[in-house]
């Protein structure tokens, strides 16, 4: 079973970046997620927020296989928006 893993650290607490990490670490197992989520990561931060979750579900749920998802030192996190995408 594919185990990708996200090793959170304080510095990830940007919404940027932790939905970029996100992104990336799932891509392999979910190639349509890059390609839905990398333009609202490069150009619309408030609607990134609001729609990356939603697009996170969509592409996993058409993945043909299990996978488990490992984000490790999540407790890390403590910047508000991120607490409040609810999909983790």
């Amino acid at each position: 079973m594919p185990v990708p893993w996200l090793a959170l650290d304080p510095s990830d607490n940007d919404v940027i970046h932790f939905w970029t990490y996100v992104v990336a670490a799932l891509r392999v197992h979910a190639p349509d997620l890059e390609a839905q989520a990398s333009p609202l990561l490069q150009t619309q931060l408030a609607l990134a927020i609001e729609t990356l979750p939603m697009i996170l579900i969509n592409a996993l749920s058409n993945v043909q296989r299990e996978i488990i998802f490992v984000i490790d030192d999540y407790h890390l996190i403590t910047e508000p928006t991120i607490l409040a995408s609810k999909c983790m």
